[in-house]
């Protein structure tokens, strides 16, 4: 693909100055235009200009429109980026793609759908991301957006499309992550009763289970919707698969695989199950399964049940929201456990399947009650 211009200098009285040959609408080369620029960079920001301002006829790619462009995008079988993510062995999800997609067709398209690819200026992609917010989407929201753009535009520069991506230089704005907390020691306890599973989970010993081994294990909620009977072992479970909505069984996130070792309590209660289910005789069944054999709950009910249960043990949901207590605090309450037993943190990010030290911090919410060690020292400090 040739670019819509071609820049060249030429001697000038002073100095030397750049012209740029356009083509027309046929392609061809037009006569070439003085641009009074003295370096090439200056020259290629006038050629753009001229574009934008529709002063130049393009033709072919460097006529195509973002609408045009965009087509493929996040669509799972067409989509040569993703394409060539799942060759290099990068890991990309359908639901991941299925939302990027979202965000191309709601937030994007109509504003740039009908500009021309070649076209388009950082000015322009700063005020629409400024729409953005305006319009009430959060910051984090945004940001993700313009990361779809950014992207885009990348690739599209990538494949010689357009000379510069007019998203590059454009910022981020500042985000305030949402802080995922934990339960308490006394509130795991109180929601883990054995004997109050009829009053708190209403006699649901398989959604009792299903919170008791990811709270025990650190197991991730896809994780969780995936395990098979053949994954669970005597004293452990196997990590080999994870569930996304849109591709079902895959590979853990990162390829975690892992082998987490379970308490006897949550052993007993998985045997348990598996023995009362009806799908027991086939291996590849799942354990948390839903209107199948191989379909697991619904993310949105386990979810439900959770809520309703710390309902009972008088979290209610203002507070859950205020506290930021989801499914997936699971994950934060285990992690955060292991280090506060003095448990090394790589061993932690073998059994939780982390690949970084900045998410075995980010995962961790030390309480009050993880530094008993520390005030009990505290306490003798000044006596």
């Amino acid at each position: 693909m040739k670019r819509p211009y071609t820049i060249f200098p030429r001697k000038a009285k002073h100095g030397r100055v750049f012209y740029v040959r356009f083509r027309d609408s046929e392609g061809n080369r037009m006569t070439a235009r003085s641009s009074s620029q003295t370096s090439r960079a200056a020259a290629e920001t006038w050629a753009l200009a001229e574009i934008q301002k529709g002063k130049v006829p393009l033709t072919g790619e460097g006529n195509m429109t973002f609408a045009q462009y965009s087509r493929d995008w996040f669509v799972w079988d067409r989509c040569p980026y993703i394409k060539r993510r799942l060759a290099e062995g990068k890991s990309i999800g359908r639901s991941y793609a299925e939302g990027r997609r979202k965000y191309i067709e709601n937030y994007i398209l109509p504003t740039f759908g009908k500009r021309r690819l070649a076209s388009m200026a950082r000015p322009e992609v700063e005020r629409w991301r400024m729409k953005l917010l305006d319009d009430g989407l959060s910051p984090g929201t945004v940001n993700s957006i313009l990361t779809v753009l950014k992207l885009m535009l990348r690739e599209a520069m990538n494949a010689d499309l357009i000379p510069r991506n007019p998203a590059e230089g454009v910022g981020y704005l500042k985000a305030v992550a949402r802080e995922r907390g934990i339960l308490t020691a006394a509130e795991v306890k109180k929601l883990f009763r054995e004997d109050r599973i009829d009053a708190i989970w209403e006699g649901d010993k398989k959604m009792f289970t299903a919170h008791l081994l990811m709270a025990s294990t650190g197991l991730r909620l896809g994780e969780l919707q995936a395990l098979q009977v053949q994954d669970v072992r005597e004293g452990s479970v196997h990590v080999v698969h994870a569930w996304e909505r849109k591709a079902g069984v895959k590979a853990p996130k990162w390829d975690s695989t892992r082998i987490v070792p379970l308490p006897s309590r949550t052993s007993a209660c998985l045997a348990q199950i598996i023995a009362e289910s009806p799908h027991r005789g086939d291996p590849q069944s799942l354990v948390f399964f839903g209107r199948t054999a191989r379909t697991p709950m619904a993310q949105s009910h386990i979810a439900a049940c959770l809520y309703e249960a710390l309902e009972r043990i008088g979290i209610d949901e203002v507070t859950r929201r205020k506290r930021g207590i989801v499914v997936h605090s699971w994950r934060k309450w285990f992690n955060t456990a292991l280090r506060a037993g003095g448990v090394p943190d790589a061993k932690i990010r073998t059994l939780t399947g982390h690949k970084t030290v900045a998410m075995t911090e980010l995962y961790t919410a030390f309480g009050r009650e993880h530094f008993k060690d520390a005030i009990a020292i505290q306490e003798q400090l000044t006596r």
